[in-house]
């Protein structure tokens, strides 16, 4: 079925009007006609079953037919990553958001390649909102997750907030893996650590620690900095369970 992300404020009306990149979207790029099946989502976990009801040139209407909320996953996620160069990092966004994170904190270490000039750091951060966007829209999943601007390491640390568990995957670590630290009951929030191509600086490492973070190994394969969080995320939700269907 079609899913389309929209602002709320349009939605909880019997007919539901659609123009400008909606309209767009839905009757020159996905080509509906009336009585097609469109799931409008808000980000935030109301789902809207809907009817193609009529078209104009300007305006789509849909038909509401039935409305669902699904709760915020048991454990929420933060993933603290990073930024990778070239299009590695829309490629974290898009699969972190794929695997029903609730909030990506794009970092600079010291050891980041990419440097990211102020004046652009505002459509660096709408670019990677819209990937999110597209990513929830495709997913099946009902919440968009935040993204933050960029910060230092260093100050990200300073104003972190520690999380029930909060995990540290470091390619120095030669012994401690996530068997180790899983807690017998299931924490309500995790936040996980994924450094830059060349890793962290061992000062940085330190930091991290300091902070409540546990450091991990990913195993014997030292990953590429836009596949380690995707190994990481798929393990911690499979063990959180919010890789189970929502409905289930």
């Amino acid at each position: 079925m079609i899913r389309l992300l929209v602002d709320s404020n349009i939605l909880n009306k019997d007919i539901i009007e659609l123009g400008g990149e909606y309209h767009h979207k839905l009757l020159r790029v996905l080509k509906v006609r009336v009585g097609d099946k469109v799931e409008l989502i808000d980000g935030r976990g109301t789902i809207f079953e809907t009817e193609i009801y009529s078209t104009s040139k300007t305006t789509t209407s849909l038909k509401s037919i039935n409305k669902k909320f699904i709760p915020k996953p048991k454990t929420e996620i933060t993933l603290i990553q990073a930024i990778a160069k070239g299009d590695r990092f829309d490629f974290v966004i898009q699969k972190a958001t794929e695997l029903g994170v609730s909030r990506i904190a794009p970092i600079i270490t010291r050891r980041t390649v990419v440097k990211i000039p102020k004046n652009k750091e505002k459509g660096k951060v709408e670019r990677w909102r819209e990937i999110a966007r597209h990513a929830l829209e495709q997913s099946g999943l009902a919440w968009l997750p935040e993204i933050d601007e960029p910060k230092s390491f260093e100050d990200f640390i300073r104003s972190f907030k520690a999380s029930k568990l909060n995990l540290f995957f470091y390619e120095e670590e030669k012994q401690n893996s996530i068997k180790e630290v899983w807690p017998a009951s299931t924490p309500e929030n995790i936040s996980i650590l994924i450094g830059p191509e060349g890793g962290f600086d061992p000062a940085e490492a330190g930091l991290a620690t300091k902070a409540g973070f546990r450091s991990l190994s990913l195993g014997k394969t030292i990953f590429r900095t836009d596949t380690a969080p995707l190994v990481a995320l798929s393990i911690v939700q499979f063990l959180t369970g919010n890789l189970r269907h929502p409905e289930a």
